[in-house]
C-alpha cells in the first residue's frame, strides 16, 4: 500500500502542476501527455487504494482483462 500512497502523492503533484501550466499558457513547460498520463495513473491508484488492493496487482488485472477482450 505504500506504493499506492506514493503514486497518489506524485501523480497528484504532476497533475496539478501540469494543469496549472496549461491554464497559464506556458507552452514551453506544459506537457499535455504527461499531465493526462498522471491523471490516469492517479485515478487508477485512487481506485485501487479505495478497493484495498495494491496498485501493481490492480494494474495487472486491468491489463489481463483488456488482453482477453482484444483476442
Amino acid at each position: 500500500m505504500a506504493l499506492n500512497y506514493t503514486l497518489l502523492a506524485v501523480t497528484a503533484i504532476l497533475s496539478v502542476t501540469g494543469i496549472l501550466d496549461m491554464v497559464r499558457g506556458s507552452a514551453s513547460q506544459a506537457h499535455p501527455f504527461r499531465t493526462v498520463a498522471a491523471i490516469i495513473v492517479f485515478a487508477i491508484a485512487l481506485f485501487a487504494t479505495w478497493k484495498g488492493m495494491d496498485y501493481a496487482t490492480f494494474k495487472i488485472m486491468i491489463e489481463s482483462a483488456s488482453r482477453r477482450e482484444s483476442v
